[in-house]
């Protein structure tokens, strides 16, 4: 067990440290995304939904008075601070098919037009963790997949290895070596591995038709054998067809609607309404609540057109409501603030377990210069080009959203560019400059990045710390001060690894 868990540790260990730090950020995709579009204005106070909703039926009696359907979207969630409508018009009608989606002004209910910079924001470093970069998606999704099953397996192997583990986890030994660097690395095992297993496992489970599609080509061939496939598998089951026959009826109170999820979930609790065929005898009213399940999405069904409760046709089945929480554990949907924070950090801590672990692998096997391996310089290289370089990269992403231009035309596939452009230098660098002294040089540019970002937001926005933390918008004045956090790491650890002598590592 100890043999396979170095190896296979090592041989995924470099990539799995990127999946971790990449689905850290994943947790916070529609913060960082919201941080990248600086143009945006700052949140402000938000009248009641009541108020607002009837803001919003005014502009969609007036102007999606035939639409196939009307959506409501309240401020308040993440990543969503203005009062949106949107509606899809019927066949006929000009634009038929295509969605409208207006934002609202919550004082007057007019038109509202937001013009911020295109960027990828967070979904360019979350898709990394699922599906890597610059090549396709099921590529990239089947190698992250071998990798977090070969991770899995690490894990377990890990378990078995350690069979005195809680001993180990009281026991630190600083400045011994490599000792300090397995007793660090046990630490954070014992105090992630959970988090870790869950993870693991259910990203292999709800990715399972995609790593392993024997079985749904073999059961479910045909066009219909698919549909139905997805229907008992994953999906809710088809919405009922409209009924173009239906006859004209009036659209219920939505604020009578309002009013009664509000009873069940709370004032304030309402997501979103959505409104399928409105104006017909077949109308139906969801309502969505702001706080999710485990599952992801709750919400509540009544009819269109008296306000009555409606049980919910679209109940999953005994596999979809399994693949579903497997899902919802993996993104945390359920999560908000504080948990939603731990998630991040417990993320990070696992980077930290796979860091700790190839460079303790790298430290008991170097030896004097003159008997090196060429495979022990590749790992050293590719250690700290990982470790050190992924951040490095990272931080250049952010930079780039603020120094290329804002007109400049695919400025968002530029930004990316940025993130591998830097860590490919810092990868270079690792590899002509393999010791101690090379990781404490890349520690303090990667702290130089990370810790001067806030300054570069405040000479290239008005959205900096100076206005951020008076308004009270812990989104946009938390990321400054976690780059600056990080900024801080990392100076703190070219300090100490300055003192440290200048064997290869």
């Amino acid at each position: 067990m100890v043999w396979f868990h170095s190896w296979a540790g090592l041989l995924s260990g470099w990539i799995l440290y990127v999946i971790c730090v990449t689905g850290s950020f994943a947790y916070v995709q529609d913060e960082v995304t919201r941080w990248m579009r600086p143009e945006l204005p700052l949140p402000s106070a938000t009248r009641p939904a009541g108020d607002l909703l009837t803001l919003a039926e005014d502009h969609l009696a007036k102007n999606g008075a035939d639409a196939a359907f009307w959506a409501i979207l309240f401020p308040g969630q993440r990543g969503a601070d203005d009062l949106a409508v949107g509606w899809t018009p019927r066949p006929g009608m000009p634009l038929a098919g295509a969605f409208q989606r207006v934002i609202l002004d919550q004082q007057t209910g007019a038109p509202v037009e937001r013009h911020s910079r295109a960027t990828g924001g967070g979904q360019t470093i979350t898709a990394m963790h699922y599906a890597l970069h610059y090549m396709s998606r099921d590529a990239g999704t089947l190698v992250v997949g071998a990798a977090a099953m070969l991770m899995f397996v690490v894990l377990l192997a890990g378990i078995a290895a350690h069979k005195k583990i809680f001993r180990e986890f009281f026991t630190f030994r600083p400045g011994r070596g490599q000792q300090s660097w397995l007793d660090g690395h046990t630490t954070l095992a014992v105090t992630v591995t959970p988090f870790l297993l869950l993870m693991t496992w259910s990203g292999l489970i709800f990715s399972t038709f995609v790593y392993m599609p024997a079985a749904q080509a073999t059961f479910f061939s045909d066009v219909e054998g698919l549909a139905r496939f997805q229907e008992e598998a994953f999906q809710y089951v088809p919405p009922r067809p409209e009924n173009r026959f239906a006859r004209a009826a009036p659209v219920t109170s939505l604020h009578a609607v309002l009013s009664r999820a509000e009873q069940r979930w709370g004032e304030g609790s309402v997501s979103r309404l959505r409104v399928e065929n409105p104006g017909r005898a077949d109308a139906v009213v969801m309502v969505y609540a702001l706080q999710a399940g485990i599952s992801g999405e709750t919400r509540l069904l009544f009819s269109g057109v008296t306000g009555e409760a409606l049980p919910d046709p679209n109940s999953r089945t005994g596999p979809g409501t399994f693949y579903a929480g497997m899902l919802g554990l993996h993104k945390g949907y359920f999560a908000r603030g504080y948990l939603r924070a731990l998630f991040v950090l417990c993320g990070l801590a696992s980077a930290g377990l796979i860091a700790t672990g190839l460079v303790r692998w790298s430290i008991k096997r170097q030896g004097p210069a003159s008997q090196r391996h060429m495979g022990h310089t590749v790992v050293a290289a590719l250690n700290s080009g990982t470790i050190i370089g992924l951040p490095i990269g990272l931080a250049a992403y952010f930079w780039a959203n603020r120094i290329v231009p804002p007109a400049m035309e695919g400025r968002e596939t530029w930004e990316a560019n940025a993130l591998f452009i830097a860590w490919g230098v810092a990868f270079v660098y690792a590899a002509g400059r393999h010791s101690v002294r090379a990781w404490a040089e890349m520690c303090v540019v990667a702290g130089a990045a990370w810790g001067l970002l806030p300054v570069l937001n405040a000479l290239t926005t008005e959205r900096h710390l100076g206005v951020t933390v008076p308004a009270g918008d812990w989104v946009l004045a938390g990321f400054d001060l976690s780059a600056l956090a990080a900024g801080i790491f990392f100076v703190a650890l070219a300090w100490k690894l300055a003192r440290k002598p200048a064997e290869a590592v």
